[in-house]
């Protein structure tokens, strides 16, 4: 028996009389399905919205973890390999994944509350993991900054969206300032009624118009479902202002043509 579909990837492609598959959101053809290329695609796709990006890329991180554990079980299940030496690999990977586990809460803390990552250099730190639990290594300052500054982001990100998308009524606020190397910045909050951060925008080489800017709006808007918004907040720049009555306006005329339609 074939293996079952994967719904989640499924559900953004159309089968074709020729059995090949094709893209809901771009149109793009494979001749063969292929499950692997389908999600990778979905989160190349340059037509694939940040929300659905963010879902497939977990799924391709589970459905890796998924192949690493088969490969662990096959290893462990070998008839050349001893009960003892059996049963020793089961409790090295229990230790692996709890040890990985431990790593990333680490570096969540450590992310969430704006502590340095010059942190896990620090020999007291070092010394008292290791008094701790003499096994754990602590992990480095690049592996912070890169695997799991990553992984930590995917799955906050796709949290945050998973809430917003589930939201019903949406505000949006947007502020401009300028960052610590004078670079034009904007944020974009959303609130539900609890403001979440979502984007930051540099302007620097882009003209701070208000057609510019409403077109930054809207894209934040048609991702979490521009009918919802109900609130647009800005600061008391002239741009800004223009820039929010050119949002309302076309948020009001794309709402009319929906009902219409």
């Amino acid at each position: 028996m074939g293996r079952p579909k994967d719904l989640r990837i499924w559900e953004h492609y159309r089968t074709l009389p020729n059995k090949s598959v094709s893209c809901k959101l771009c149109n793009k053809v494979y001749k063969f399905s292929n499950a692997a290329k389908m999600l990778q695609h979905l989160i190349t796709c340059p037509k694939s919205p940040e929300t659905l990006k963010d879902s497939m890329k977990l799924i391709k991180d589970s459905s890796s973890k998924t192949k690493m554990s088969g490969l662990s079980e096959i290893e462990t299940n070998d008839s050349f390999i001893s009960p003892s030496s059996s049963a020793n690999t089961t409790i090295n990977a229990e230790f692996q994944d709890t040890d990985d586990h431990i790593k990333t809460e680490l570096a969540r803390a450590i992310f969430v509350t704006g502590t340095p990552l010059s942190m896990v250099q620090h020999p007291l730190w070092i010394q008292f993991f290791e008094k701790l639990q003499p096994k754990f290594k602590i992990p480095s300052r690049k592996a912070l900054a890169t695997k799991y500054l990553d992984k930590i982001y995917r799955e906050m990100r796709f949290e945050l969206n998973e809430e917003l998308n589930a939201c019903s009524y949406l505000h949006l606020q947007c502020d401009g300032w300028s960052n610590l190397r004078n670079e034009g910045i904007i944020n974009f909050l959303i609130s539900k009624p609890q403001p979440a951060y979502v984007k930051s925008l540099n302007t620097e080489s882009n003209p701070h118009t208000s057609e510019y800017l409403s077109q930054e709006v809207e894209k934040v808007m048609k991702v979490y479902g521009a009918n919802k918004f109900l609130v647009l907040i800005g600061d008391n720049a002239r741009n800004i202002q223009h820039m929010l009555f050119l949002s309302v306006a076309v948020h009001i005329s794309l709402t009319c043509c929906a009902k219409i339609l």
